[in-house]
């Protein structure tokens, strides 16, 4: 990508500051696609989602062998639920923004049943945030998938695109546009750009998301009632 910058004696330091932002983010995707793809070796040929890892962490790892006791305690919590409509008290969510300096994403998020000691992960995401600039968010998520459905080019192993509102946002504004992928074991991985509107005050988000089979069930159970 090229990035055309225009100096001005009052503005260099902040269009460098843009530069080096973009820059970190273009090799931030890179580095994601990259590591996608040496993944998805042993991924697609095993058919086993324990191969995928996002930050070095895979589904059906515990968080245990990742944080301590403390760091799983103090962490942002809260239960899954996809919307009203779906109120649920089976898995918990828990986000970290911190994890020894997270060298792709800016922060990580897993969803663990909510009673397990064992905390046992079933989904693991990755976040890049982007502030009012989902057409950047959006050109890095088909980079992503471009690249992903080259190198898989399983027929076994079928892709989907989806654009529709986010359901926590009750206005309508905010609108998701996503591929999944669904592997033969029915295990997911899906790569989405979230554009959400002011109302919600969140900011843009390109994320990577890896589920389990017994996870991606669970929500298959949800969207069929």
């Amino acid at each position: 990508m090229m990035v055309t910058i225009n100096y001005t004696r009052s503005s260099n330091f902040y269009n460098l500051r843009i530069f080096l932002n973009i820059s970190s983010k273009i090799m931030k995707v890179f580095f994601i696609i990259l590591f996608l793809i040496l993944s998805l070796q042993s991924l697609v040929k095993a058919d086993d989602i324990n191969e995928f890892e996002i930050e070095g962490i895979s589904v059906g790892d515990s968080l245990l062998d990742h944080f301590s006791k403390d760091e799983i305690d103090n962490a942002r919590k809260h239960q899954y639920t996809p919307s009203a409509k779906y109120p649920n008290t089976k898995f918990l969510i828990v986000r970290l923004q911190s994890y020894k300096n997270l060298e792709m994403y800016e922060q990580l998020s897993f969803t663990i049943l909510k009673n397990d000691e064992e905390k046992i992960i079933h989904s693991v995401e990755g976040f890049i945030y982007y502030e009012k600039n989902i057409k950047e968010c959006s050109k890095f998520k088909d980079e992503i998938v471009i690249e992903l459905k080259n190198y898989i080019n399983d027929e076994n192993v079928k892709s989907y695109n989806s654009r529709a509102k986010h359901m926590q946002d009750e206005s309508g504004k905010s609108i998701v546009e996503e591929t999944i992928f669904l592997f033969p074991s029915e295990a997911v991985f899906r790569v989405s750009c979230t554009d959400w509107s002011e109302e919600m005050k969140f900011r843009d988000e390109l994320r990577v998301v890896i589920n389990s089979v017994k996870f991606s069930n669970y929500l298959r159970s949800l969207w069929s009632e």
